[in-house]
C-alpha cells in the first residue's frame, strides 16, 4: 500500500511539472551575474538564484558565471515559466528550461 500511495505522489508530481504552459523568452545582454535583458526590453532574474555580483570582492567568480551565462543563455531561445515575487517592480522572476 505504502508502494502505491508513493507511486501516485511521483506521477502526480510529474504531471505537474509537465502540464505547466511554457513561454519563450530570448536573454540580449548578461548585465550582471543573476540579472539579464530580454529581446523585448524586460528585466530577468533566475528565481531563487543567489549569485555573486560583479562588484564582489570574488569578481572572477563572478566573471566564470558571466562567461557561462554568456555561451548557454544569451541569443537562443529559452522556455520559462514566471515566478510570483514580493517587490519585484520591472523585473520578471522566471525558471529557465533549456533541452540539451
Amino acid at each position: 500500500m505504502k508502494n502505491l500511495w508513493l507511486l501516485l505522489i511521483l506521477f502526480s508530481i510529474q504531471h505537474l511539472a509537465f502540464s505547466q504552459e511554457y513561454k519563450t523568452i530570448e536573454i540580449v545582454n548578461i548585465i550582471d551575474t543573476n540579472l539579464f535583458l530580454s529581446k523585448k526590453g524586460q528585466f530577468v532574474k533566475l528565481a531563487n538564484v543567489e549569485t555573486v555580483p560583479i562588484s564582489a570582492d570574488d569578481s572572477g567568480l563572478s566573471k566564470k558565471i558571466i562567461k557561462y551565462a554568456e555561451k548557454m543563455l544569451k541569443n537562443q531561445p529559452l522556455k520559462y515559466t514566471e515566478t510570483q515575487q514580493e517587490n519585484s517592480g520591472d523585473t520578471l522572476f522566471v525558471h529557465l528550461y533549456q533541452r540539451f
